[in-house]
């Protein structure tokens, strides 16, 4: 199979449409009411939060491998990033744990399957901790070649989060915990390499928060494309498998960047508030199939291929990466940004693709042929018809045009 790599460049907007975006107003507008989280929103739920998670790991140490082999958490996912729309209702935590394994000795390899490595503990049969209960459990995690075994690994801290729960009353089919005489209600899940908590705030709202137990490392990964300098320099193995070749799955760790990812958003502020209307579109739209970590990995292919992103004009960034966009679905390929061998998009129904990108290219000609009379076309498909029929009577309280608006980004950082 040929698969052909279109790279976008920072002239595929018509040149005489340009000018037609350049004022920020309305997208700003959009943003602020209709997109960002409310500051007391986010203050309340994560205190819950914290006390919750808080609570659960202090449940968990009384384990003593766990307590020997917990590092930190790391709060992750597009909340953390400041790409999260919405209500902050879901939460992705990762429970960070080193084993009693001498680090320097561990190999990182290749998996035959883009975007993944093995992970070689350094150990041999008979040279482990001399620990009997610390090897029992460590032995455990490994294959018959001592590879560290990331489904083992993951139905381990399955049974710990299970007999931490389950220790806890049940009510019904939840499960009663009392911290500090603040009463949340759990109920657990499974999906994937995620552990979920689905629980009752005493303000009677419901959050779900994901665990994922990862690994973290300094050594450099064999496939990275690029040769980018970061603050964060470790990175993460997630116990995540992919659906191919069932004899070595389960040796091969999905590689994960966040705290890189996070960092070059971070530099490029101007860019969370593009991904936070794109998202908000697809969920207008109910495009299901665009997983939050498709746009955000659009953007930060947009900030490798195109040096005016996020430099130029809000409104017309955002038309670039809806352009951009479009031109992934049509290809039906979205290289993972730290290796481009692996297309995030390799598992999505082809015709679904299909219908998305029909319905966007429909979008895009529209408000090229709309917007130099209608400056509220933009606004038109990225709100459902109330949000967008309460934007357009605020704004047209006062003139549309006023002296600043180029200048006036909103940026929610």
């Amino acid at each position: 199979m040929i698969i052909i790599i279109i790279i976008m460049e920072d002239n595929y907007i018509p040149e005489e449409k340009k000018k037609y975006f350049v004022n920020d107003r309305v997208l700003n507008a959009i943003n602020k009411k209709f997109v960002s989280l409310p500051n007391y929103e986010k203050k309340a739920t994560n205190e819950y939060l914290h006390q919750v998670i808080d609570g659960i790991l202090e449940k968990m140490k009384e384990g003593a491998f766990f307590k020997k082999v917990f590092k930190r958490i790391l709060f992750v996912g597009s909340y953390y990033k400041g790409t999260k729309i919405g209500v902050p209702e879901e939460f992705d935590i990762n429970i960070i744990i080193k084993l009693p394994i001498n680090y320097e000795f561990v190999e990182i390899e290749l998996c035959e399957h883009p975007g993944f490595i093995k992970i070689y503990s350094g150990l041999k049969q008979n040279e482990l901790t001399c620990d009997v209960k610390t090897d029992r459990v460590l032995k455990s995690l490994l294959d018959q070649d001592m590879y560290i075994d990331q489904k083992k690994f993951r139905g381990w801290m399955e049974g710990i989060l299970s007999n931490t729960i389950q220790k806890l009353p049940l009510i019904k089919n939840k499960y009663l915990f009392n911290i500090q005489n603040t009463i949340y209600m759990i109920r657990i899940t499974k999906s994937g390499p995620a552990f979920t908590f689905e629980v009752e705030l005493p303000n009677g709202k419901t959050i779900n928060v994901d665990l994922v137990p990862v690994l973290e490392f300094s050594k450099s990964v064999p496939f990275i494309n690029y040769n980018l300098v970061f603050k964060k320099q470790n990175w993460l193995a997630v116990p995540k498998c992919f659906q191919t070749n069932f004899k070595i799955r389960h040796s091969c760790w999905r590689a994960c960047f966040y705290e890189q990812e996070k960092e070059i958003l971070s530099k490029n502020g101007q860019i969370k508030p593009i991904i936070r209307l794109m998202k908000k579109l697809r969920d207008t739209e109910n495009w299901k199939n665009i997983a939050s970590y498709y746009i955000e990995t659009i953007a930060l292919r947009q900030l490798l291929y195109n040096k005016n992103f996020g430099n130029i004009s809000y409104t017309l960034s955002f038309m670039e990466m809806l352009t951009y966009m479009h031109t992934t679905l049509i290809n039906k390929y979205l290289p993972y940004y730290w290796n481009k061998e692996l297309n995030l998009l390799c598992n999505l129904n082809p015709e679904e693709i299909t219908n998305i990108s029909n319905r966007l290219g429909r979008i895009i000609n529209k408000i090229y042929t709309s917007i130099k009379d209608d400056p509220y076309i933009i606004a038109f498909y990225i709100l459902n018809p109330e949000e967008y029929k309460e934007l357009v009577s605020e704004l047209n309280k006062e003139p549309l045009e006023t002296k600043d608006d180029e200048k006036n980004l909103c940026m929610i950082l």
